[in-house]
């Protein structure tokens, strides 16, 4: 009797201690996620302090995809000329369906009141950012490609040397921005949730190997 008594103790003592160590181990846990969410929104936070954009900004990145769209109409004249019509078809296409798509969604008939509405607000808007996104993350790499590799080809004048390679800096600028829009700064956004997830799964790791 006496023996069974204590050992019911003992187990009860037992799974004291262990809710207790669980409970500590959470705790531990909840404190640093807490802590990695503060830390995060007040860099978050730094790194949004920034100064809105002006109307000239806005007008120098609409004017950059047109003067890229006009090099692109230029490449495409140059396989013409030397007869490289593969590399032509392949840009004209892209060039369509791009222009078709902005005509179908009516990006491209607001694009002057978009430009309006981002000087105003200091940021751009979300058509105008959607019809960046297609023309540098579509044709622009398409563009850069096809035309890095057929206009050395295709290049007999120096006039058309000169376009083509004003054509590849457009467009590596173009990617180079689409880039960095989509990885440096929208990359961040789901940083905090991933790194929840990842606290919470070594929390309940540990909490298994204590019980």
């Amino acid at each position: 009797s006496s023996s069974s008594s204590s050992s019911s103790s003992s187990r009860s003592s037992w799974a004291s201690a262990r809710e207790e160590l669980a409970r500590r181990i959470d705790e531990v846990g909840t404190r640093q996620v807490d802590d990695v969410r503060s830390e995060l929104r007040q860099l978050r936070g730094t790194c949004r302090s920034v100064q809105p954009i002006g109307k000239w900004t806005v007008r120098f990145t609409v004017c950059m995809l047109f003067v890229d769209v006009v090099f692109d109409l230029q490449c495409i004249n140059t396989f013409i000329k030397n007869e490289d019509l593969y590399f032509a078809a392949v840009l004209t296409v892209v060039f369509v369906y791009s222009t078709a798509k902005e005509v179908a969604t009516g990006r491209l008939q607001n694009l002057v009141q978009e430009m309006r509405k981002s000087s105003e607000a200091g940021m751009f808007t979300d058509a105008l950012l959607e019809t960046l996104d297609q023309e540098r993350g579509f044709e622009g790499i398409v563009s850069l490609l096809v035309c890095s590799y057929g206009l050395p080809y295709a290049v007999k004048t120096p006039a058309q040397a000169v376009a083509g390679i004003f054509s590849v800096l457009s467009s590596c600028y173009g990617v180079g921005m689409y880039l960095y829009q989509k990885i440096d700064l929208d990359g961040g956004e789901d940083l905090p949730e991933e790194h929840e997830k990842n606290e919470e799964e070594l929390s309940s790791s540990a909490l298994l190997g204590v019980m």
